[in-house]
């Protein structure tokens, strides 16, 4: 029997209903009640708009689909998951020689404070980003009638000054590691290597099963509407966000990138055909705002971000020069601005002062005028009326104050629902015009 999911011995799917008729009767009867209040709930609400009726049915279409990609299911190779897991313990034993030699072979990577001590008291490192202060100790005695002593973490922010702990991110980390800390580096490296095995790796040897053919084959389960954009995720395990060279940990340089694509491929016998909808966001912002300068770009053809950062850096004296840092600035601004990002954050993602990071977001403002004029439309709409519609149909409901979020929930809404219709038409095309694939 092939079982699913974390706890299996707590599911009920697998059991024999014709010896055990009556185990979940009441379960599954109170599962349905709760099912059909919540309908009954929002019933008047979903049928009193087309918009809502639309994005309703189009939901219930790509369930089907759906299921048919869980049940299908997608072949894991058990020999590229044993070399990619040697590959990555041995990279792991490597860079915990490095930090051995640094001083550090005990220091936990994964401990904030531990890490923070060692960058900024012991080696010296300026912090440049705070979070939240630390927890002072308790007031009054203890049981022996002694003050209570502060924790380790607390008397470190008091020697040092500090009001508040240091953060030490990846970012941050990079950003030592660009200086030369070898320490920062092989952190980093480390990173890459635990996290493969922890969260890809290991999740699909446990959740790999045999079909009839002899192949193992992972079932993920999707969660159709898993945000509230309508983005969809995928878990037991995750195949949505499988990292692979060109897309994981690139914006902090690692030398061993992810493997991802290794741990999978098609049947024997079959081919694999991949879509894939390059810069999508991109395509539906630009779209959405109709902005000039950015349409054509895109249909252009050739790299966005780099032409984008032509049209507005260009007359800088040292573009030229750092064309790649240009080019990479672009980039983050363009999806700075989907998420609503301020000067404040645009200053800590491209390392630079306050006054540089406003300076950047108004030269993205004045070259893309639509762009600004669709994302000060869409705040303002959401203020005035507290939701809006993406163009397939889908809602956002939001309050004032979160009015900054509707551009990002647009972009990735209007694209989840371009992905949905893209699924509802292949599983269309599988069963009618293609049944023998």
């Amino acid at each position: 029997i092939a079982l699913f999911g974390p706890h299996p011995e707590k599911a009920d799917y697998w059991i024999d209903y014709g010896e055990v008729p009556t185990l979940c009767e009441t379960y599954c009867r109170l599962d349905g009640a709760r099912t059909l209040k919540l309908f009954l709930t929002v019933r008047d609400e979903l049928y009193g708009d087309p918009r809502h009726v639309e994005t309703y049915e189009r939901e219930l279409t790509l369930r089907h689909g759906l299921r048919r990609i869980e049940n299908r299911g997608m072949r894991s190779l058990p020999k590229a998951l044993d070399k990619l897991e040697v590959f990555y313990k041995d990279y792991m034993k490597k860079q915990r020689k490095v930090a051995a030699a640094e001083g550090y072979a005990d220091l936990n990577f994964k401990s904030h404070p531990q890490k923070i001590r060692a960058f900024f008291v012991d080696r010296k490192h300026k912090p440049t980003v705070f979070g939240k202060p630390p927890k002072p100790p308790k007031a009054g005695l203890d049981k022996k009638g002694a003050r209570y002593k502060p924790s380790k973490t607390y008397q470190m922010c008091a020697d040092m000054g500090w009001t508040a702990m240091p953060k030490c991110d990846a970012k941050i980390l990079s950003d030592m590691a660009a200086v030369g800390d070898k320490l920062a580096k092989c952190i980093l490296e480390h990173t890459v290597g635990s996290t493969m095995l922890t969260n890809f790796i290991g999740p699909c040897r446990r959740y790999a099963v045999p079909d009839d053919e002899g192949h193992m084959i992972v079932h993920p389960s999707i969660r159709q509407v898993a945000a509230v954009t309508g983005r969809m995720a995928s878990a037991e395990p995750n195949m949505m966000n499988i990292p692979s060279e060109s897309t994981g940990f690139s914006a902090e340089q690692r030398e061993a990138q992810p493997r991802g694509s290794e741990m999978f491929g098609p049947r024997k016998g079959r081919i694999w055909l991949l879509w894939d909808y390059s810069q999508i966001e991109v395509w539906v912002f630009a779209h959405l705002a109709q902005d000039p300068t950015m349409m054509e770009t895109l249909h252009a053809g050739g790299d966005y971000h780099r032409d984008m950062s032509k049209k507005i850096w260009v007359d800088r004296p040292d573009y030229l020069e750092r064309e790649e840092n240009y080019r990479k600035r672009a980039k983050i601004v363009n999806f700075l601005k989907l998420f609503g990002g301020t000067a404040k954050k645009a200053r800590i993602i491209l390392n630079c002062s306050l006054e540089e990071a406003d300076q950047i977001l108004k030269d993205f403002d004045r070259r893309l005028p639509g762009a600004k004029q669709y994302m000060d439309q869409m705040i303002r709409q959401i203020r005035k009326q507290g939701h809006a519609f993406n163009p397939f149909g889908r809602m956002y409901k939001m309050p004032p104050e979160h009015a900054y979020k509707i551009t990002n929930y647009m972009v990735q809404g209007t694209a989840a629902d371009l992905f949905k219709m893209s699924i509802i038409e292949i599983n269309r095309l599988l069963i009618k015009k293609w049944p023998e694939v």
